[in-house]
C-alpha cells in the first residue's frame, strides 16, 4: 500500500512539475536576501526570536568561505558581524539555559576541525540580538574526520540540555552541556554511533517536542533516532534518497511544529534545486515538494512558524542558495510555500513558540513521581501562591525569572521535607512585565509554570 502511494506521489510531483514548467507560476517567491560586502558562502543558519518584538527576530548567517557569523534584520541588514578564527559550520539556537542565575539564549556551532574539533557557543543579548562569546568547551580528540554537521538539542524528558555533532565519516557523537559553575560551559560526553555505511552527514536537527534526532547522510538518506542520552544507537527510522522524494546529498534539515504532534519535516540537496515535505508525526509520509524560483545547489535551511512582521506574517522559511555568488541567505513566507505544495498544507503560528514551549509545563511527565504543583491566583494582580505537594523529602529550589529570563526572586533553595508546601510571591512595583516564568526544582527535575500578572 505504502509503495503504491510512493508510486501515485511520484506520478503526480511529474504531472505537476510539467505544468509548473508550461506556465511558469510559482507561488513561493524571494521576499529578502541577506548578504554583506564581506560574505562568500553562507553556508547555514537560524532564526532568532525576540522575546518581547518579533518584528525584531534576526538571522543568524555562518560563513564558512569568510570565517564570518552575520547577523541580519528581517529586512536583510547587517546588524552585526564577528571574525572568527576558523571555519563555522552548522549553526543552530536554543532558549532559556540556566546560566548564571539567569536563563540565557544560546546559538552555537562547529568549528570545522580535525584536528580541533569543537563546539563555539555564544550568549544572545535578548535587546539588541549581539552575540557574546561563551567560548568553545573541548569535546573529545576521537573525531576521525572533520568536524562536519551540529545541532542543538533540549531534551522535553530530562530538561537537560545537548549538542550533537558529526564528521564527515558520519560518525555522530552526543554530548551534554550545562553551566559549569564558574562562569563557563562545561562538555559531558553521553553517546556515540555511526550514521549510514557511506557517506558524510551534515544536515542535522533536532525535534525537541517528540525528542527525535534526524541526520542526513548525504549518499543514503535520514536517519532517525532517539535524541535522548539513553535511547538506543539503532536507527527507528529510515527516509531513503528516491528519485522525485528525496535528492541525493542530503544537506539541509527543518522542522516545522503543529499542534496535536503535527507539523513537518523539511530537507534540502544540492544535487536538485527542490525541497522535500515529510509529515512530522507517525512514518515521516512524504507531502510532496517545492522549489523556489532562483534557488538552487541549497545546503542549510532553517524554518519558523511564529508570525514576525507583515512580511512574515505567517512564518518564515530561511535558505542558502549556492546558484548565487556570493552565496546569501533568502527569506520566504511560510504561506507562499505552503501554498505552492498543496491547499492543505499546515499554516500554524499559534501553537509553537519555541521560548515558551521549551518552558512549557513539564510537570505531568512526573506524575509517577508524585510531585503536584499548582499557582493560584493565575492570572494575579500583586500576589499569588505557589502550592507544592512532595512525596518524599527533595532538594527543591523555587526561582521566578522575568520574560527576558533575569532571575527576579527565589523563593526557597535547599531541602524540603515530604509534604505540602506554599509559596507566597508579591509582584514588585519595579516589576513591570505581566509575563513571569516560576521554576521549580525538584532533586534533577524541572517544574515550569507561566504566570501572568494584571494591572
Amino acid at each position: 500500500m505504502k509503495t503504491l502511494k510512493r508510486i501515485l506521489i511520484q506520478i503526480t510531483t511529474i504531472v505537476l512539475i510539467a505544468v509548473s514548467n508550461i506556465y511558469s507560476t510559482y507561488a513561493a517567491e524571494i521576499k529578502v536576501t541577506c548578504v554583506d560586502s564581506k560574505s562568500g558562502d553562507q553556508d547555514d543558519m537560524c532564526i532568532w526570536l525576540h522575546p518581547d518584538n518579533p518584528a525584531l527576530s534576526t538571522i543568524i548567517a555562518s560563513d564558512k568561505s569568510r570565517s564570518i557569523i552575520f547577523v541580519y534584520n528581517l529586512n536583510g541588514e547587517t546588524l552585526y558581524s564577528y571574525s572568527m578564527q576558523h571555519k563555522p559550520g552548522n549553526i543552530d539556537i536554543i532558549y532559556n539555559f540556566p546560566f548564571d542565575g539567569e536563563l540565557i539564549d544560546i546559538v552555537g556551532f562547529n568549528k570545522r576541525s580535525t584536528s580541533d574539533a569543537r563546539f563555539v557557543f555564544f550568549k544572545v543579548d535578548k535587546q539588541t540580538g549581539e552575540l557574546i562569546s561563551l567560548g568553545a568547551p573541548l569535546t573529545t580528540d576521537t573525531w576521525s574526520d572533520e568536524l562536519y554537521g551540529f545541532c542543538l538539542y533540549r531534551s522535553p524528558n530530562n530538561n537537560e540540555f545537548y549538542a550533537f555533532g558529526c564528521d564527515k565519516s558520519s560518525m555522530i557523537q552526543q554530548y551534554r552541556f550545562f553551566d559549569s559553575g564558574s562562569g563557563n560551559l562545561a562538555m559531558e560526553h553521553k553517546r556515540t554511533w555511526q550514521n549510514g555505511s557511506n557517506g558524510p552527514t551534515e544536515g542535522m536537527v533536532a525535534d525537541h517536542e517528540n525528542a527525535l534526532l534526524y541526520a542526513g547522510n548525504e549518499n543514503q538518506g535520514i536517519y532517525v533516532y532517539h535524541a535522548d542520552e539513553d535511547g538506543s544507537t539503532n536507527h527507528i527510522r529510515f527516509l531513503e534518497i528516491e528519485n522525485g522524494i528525496l535528492a541525493e546529498d542530503v544537506e539541509g534539515l527543518a522542522i516545522y511544529y503543529s499542534a496535536n504532534g503535527k507539523g513537518y519535516l523539511l530537507a534540502s540537496s544540492q544535487k536538485q534545486n527542490y525541497f522535500s515535505v515529510f509529515e512530522r508525526d507517525g512514518d515521516n509520509e512524504f507531502v510532496g515538494k517545492f522549489y523556489i524560483p532562483g534557488v538552487g545547489d541549497t545546503d542549510g535551511i532553517d524554518v519558523l512558524n511564529c508570525s514576525l512582521n507583515s512580511t512574515f506574517s505567517f512564518g518564515i522559511f530561511a535558505c542558502h542558495n549556492g546558484d548565487v555568488s556570493p552565496h546569501p541567505v533568502n527569506l520566504i513566507p511560510w504561506e507562499d510555500i505552503a501554498n505552492d505544495i498543496s491547499p492543505d498544507l499546515l499554516i500554524d503560528t499559534t501553537y509553537w513558540n519555541p521560548r515558551e514551549k521549551l518552558l512549557s509545563e513539564i510537570g505531568p511527565r512526573y506524575n509517577d513521581n508524585k510531585i503536584d504543583c499548582y499557582v493560584y491566583p493565575n492570572p494575579f494582580s500583586r500576589q499569588t501562591k505557589i502550592c507544592l505537594e512532595l512525596s518524599a523529602a527533595s532538594v527543591t529550589r523555587c526561582v521566578i525569572y522575568d520574560v527576558l529570563g533575569h532571575e527576579v526572586d527565589r523563593l526557597v533553595d535547599g531541602l524540603l521535607q515530604a509534604g505540602k508546601y506554599e509559596f507566597y510571591w508579591n509582584r514588585s512595583k519595579g516589576n513591570t512585565s505581566n509575563i513571569y516564568y516560576c521554576h521549580i526544582n525538584v532533586n534533577e527535575r524541572v517544574i515550569v509554570r507561566k504566570l501572568i500578572g494584571t494591572y
